[in-house]
């Protein structure tokens, strides 16, 4: 079942009928670089670190059988390291290890897509989250489906022991990128529901995890799906935040991939779902092409702001990053952060993260790039912006590392096939 390091057809085959924990032995490397010393900076990737900030090194938590396409680390309760998830491309899997156990590393699934072989599938979204409130979290993995083109999916398993799938989704839209999820409490005992969009043609999506019985006995428990609207332009971002700081969640949507089309619509939310009539809408004066964003607090107020960052084109020219705290009224606050080449600033759907990296209670943005510029936002500091490190290779998604074993706090970056980590 394993040839030249990789799952055969068939093994890859039985894993996806069984959809349970398989674990197979993949390389794991401790190798660091320290910018102090006089040798060549090279981590084995093979990778060259171009520019590093002094005080920070970087290591190799894992290697994976293909490309890291999507990151998350939490808290393992079981153990002293991080329980860290890695979705991959082309043949779209997903993947579970402990950060403090070297040599183990468990599949949760693989072959996502629509065609197993010589097809591409990325996983581009990972959440850990009791979205039907049994006192169990749920893994929730969005999937793109690129070649053949075809429908984006959903995944949900529950993360008991074995791991159990519970549903999956496969919207019947006309685009095949997803971009992020936002969840929505619908009360009384209820679940959340689960909202998306995507990029193409800007559908909204809605998913429900439900149990329903038939008349005649049958029981069911299904992953559902509706559309409940369209966006102006492309779907690039979701997130389900009280943004405008009035108490009440509401869901953002950002649209861009068109130029002079970018915008972020905010819309508020009850008991019923969404009003598909935004409340508000940034949008720049239509000066740019697309918009990627974070919604979270950052002073230590308990508001909410808005981190954007805006490009003149599709996805270079020029890049402006900007700062927003909206009230219920509209726009209160816009600070321009820093501008600049979209090829240096400009970061792709995961790749922007919170972390808490000084340890002082005040949270930081960390975003990279894919040409391999890594970057930390930290407004309590005099110079707010500063990039940390230039790693001569295309960087893939990042997460923050919560719980780590040494409790250091770090970093996690996707990097080709590998998972490296930041720490002090």
């Amino acid at each position: 079942m394993k040839l030249n390091g990789k799952l055969s057809r068939r093994g890859r085959l039985a894993t996806i009928m069984s959809l349970g924990i398989a674990t197979i032995a993949i390389a794991s490397v401790s190798t660091s670089f320290d910018p102090g010393t006089d040798q060549d900076p090279v981590i084995p990737l093979p990778c060259k670190v171009d520019f590093f900030e002094p005080g920070w090194n970087i290591s190799v938590s894992r290697k994976m059988p293909e490309d890291v396409s999507a990151l998350l680390a939490v808290e393992d309760p079981s153990s002293f390291g991080d329980s860290v998830f890695v979705g991959t491309a082309p043949s779209g899997g997903v993947y579970r290890y402990n950060s403090s156990l070297p040599a183990a590393t468990n599949s949760v699934a693989l072959g996502l897509g629509d065609r197993i072989e010589n097809g591409t599938c990325a996983v581009s979204c990972l959440v850990v989250r009791d979205i039907d409130h049994d006192g169990t979290d749920e893994l929730l993995a969005e999937t793109c489906q690129i070649t053949p083109a075809g429908r984006p999916r959903l995944y949900v398993w529950s993360l008991s022991n074995p791991v159990i799938p519970r549903g999956v989704a496969r919207p019947q839209i006309n685009s095949s990128w997803s971009h992020g999820l936002g969840f929505l409490d619908r009360g009384t005992g209820r679940g959340e529901s689960i909202f998306s969009t995507y990029c193409g043609h800007g559908e909204i999506v809605e998913f429900q995890l439900s149990r329903e019985s038939s008349a005649d006995g049958f029981q069911y428990e299904t992953l559902g799906w509706r559309k409940i609207g369209q966006l102006p332009a492309s779907g690039e971002g979701t997130q389900v935040i009280d943004v405008d700081n009035d108490g009440r969640l509401d869901v953002c949507l950002a649209t861009g991939f068109a130029v002079g089309n970018a915008a972020i619509h905010v819309y508020s939310t009850s008991e019923f779902g969404i009003d598909l009539q935004p409340i508000h809408i940034l949008n720049e004066g239509n000066r740019f092409g697309n918009v990627k964003f974070k919604a979270l607090e950052l002073a230590g107020d308990a508001k909410t702001d808005v981190l954007a960052w805006w490009c003149t084109d599709l996805a270079d020219g020029d890049c402006e990053v900007i700062r927003y705290q909206l009230g219920p009224n509209g726009l209160e606050q816009r600070e321009v952060i820093t501008h600049g080449d979209a090829g240096s600033l400009w970061p792709v759907d995961g790749q922007i993260t919170r972390q808490d990296m000084e340890n002082d209670g005040m949270s930081e943005v960390w975003f990279a790039t894919t040409n391999g510029d890594l970057w930390r936002y930290d407004p309590s500091r005099q110079s707010v912006i500063s990039r940390i490190c230039h790693i001569g290779k295309t960087l893939g998604p990042i997460c923050g590392a919560p719980n780590s074993f040494d409790q250091t706090k770090g970093l996690y970056i996707g990097c080709g096939e590998f998972v490296l980590k930041l720490s002090r």
